[in-house]
């Protein structure tokens, strides 16, 4: 093996390591946030982030609300909770934007909680990030991975159609061919 294999396979396997120990990260000090964060939105604690319309257009991603300033004081309610998950988050995303972590790797154990927690948090991290550029890893790794799986869900939707469309028989009704028609002549 040459020294450029082994310098590959060292990088590779230290992406990967990396990407296993950001997985490890998210579920131990994410998730439980997280966890906190949906059972004070049941409570009724953040109406208006609850009210907010989020469209999703891979890879655009764009958020909607009436009360900016509301939505504002409410990220910094309950011990700055939202701003600690995402916090979090902006620290793990790091490390797969910029190619230090395998995102292709971490994607699928990965990529459904992330981007679900993410979602949640969309219309401030919009905001925060038009105005102060913040939250900028984690907004492209939910752009990376969510334009990801809303590409292989749709590619599963249209294979699962034309698996459906070949199946389908379409009749075939036998050609018995047409009769000449004569025009008469009024002489």
């Amino acid at each position: 093996m040459t020294l450029g294999e082994q310098i590959r396979i060292a990088k590779e396997t230290s992406q990967i390591r990396i990407a296993a120990e950001q997985a490890e990260r998210f579920s131990q000090e994410v998730l439980p946030l997280n966890a906190e964060f949906y059972k004070h939105k049941r409570e009724g604690k953040y109406p208006i982030l609850s009210a907010c319309v989020v469209k999703e257009n891979w890879p655009h991603i764009e958020s909607y609300t009436n009360n900016l300033q509301g939505l504002l004081l409410e990220i910094h309610s309950n011990n700055g909770l939202v701003i600690r998950i995402l916090n979090k988050m902006e620290g793990i995303a790091m490390f797969f934007v910029c190619g230090v972590a395998d995102s292709d790797k971490a994607y699928w154990p990965l990529s459904s909680t992330f981007c679900e927690t993410a979602k949640a948090f969309v219309p401030y991290i919009v905001q925060a990030h038009s105005e102060k550029k913040q939250f900028t890893y984690t907004l492209m790794l939910y752009g990376s991975w969510g334009s990801r799986d809303h590409v292989e869900r749709t590619e599963k939707e249209i294979n699962d159609k034309k698996a459906g469309l070949s199946k389908v028989t379409v009749p075939r009704f036998p050609v018995i061919g047409v009769f000449p028609t004569t025009r008469q002549s009024k002489d």
